[in-house]
């Protein structure tokens, strides 16, 4: 079943007009997709204590308690953002039909895209890897998100390539400023 996700993620991003076979777009399909993105706060919780590890070995010191409630709220809050927006988008440019199906292969893309940057923080904290590698992997990554929300708005929203990149920008961006603003909240207290 995940194979067959992955595929179908990669069938969606890439030309094959059949991606829709890989999955249930279905309203019911729609719910069950929420559970792939759950899935990515382990990613996200291992990328953290990679970050406050690299963070206590610059500063020489012991890695500090990462604050687990904040963390999921805020995590959460960062999946939340895209079918929040995805909504509003697929209602404005009235492609509110295909809003679902954009929700489940944006959730399953996302599910890959955060434990293969988790296991790069994996590596690193396994001593495999260096941090700076790890990092830019995740930057990458990072960058490859917006690709991704891009051509899912286009390809699966049905959004024109304007609307598209403006939908996908949006997206990022707002993910972006709440890790952000995360962030600073944590070092700041």
């Amino acid at each position: 079943m995940i194979l067959e996700r992955l595929r179908g993620c990669l069938a969606a991003l890439g030309r094959d007009p059949d991606w829709y076979r890989f999955f249930d777009t279905s309203t019911a399909g729609m719910r069950r997709s929420f559970l792939p993105a759950l899935l990515t706060l382990p990613a996200f919780a291992i990328i953290a204590l990679a970050v406050e590890a690299e963070r206590a070995r610059i500063l020489e010191q012991a890695p500090a308690n990462i604050p687990w409630a904040p963390f999921s709220l805020i995590m959460l809050s960062f999946l939340v953002a895209f079918p929040f927006v995805a909504v509003i988008s697929s209602t404005l440019f009235q492609k509110a039909e295909r809003w679902p199906a954009w929700l489940v292969v944006r959730h399953w893309s996302v599910l890959f895209l955060a434990w293969s940057v988790a296991l790069g923080f994996a590596l690193y904290l396994r001593g495999a890897i260096g941090f700076a590698i790890a990092n830019v992997y995740a930057f990458a990554a990072w960058m490859s998100l917006l690709v991704l929300d891009i051509r899912l708005a286009s390809k699966i929203g049905g959004l024109g390539l304007g609307a598209s990149v403006l939908v996908g920008s949006i997206i990022t961006t707002l993910g972006l400023s709440l890790i952000l603003a995360a962030l600073l909240l944590y070092l700041s207290g």
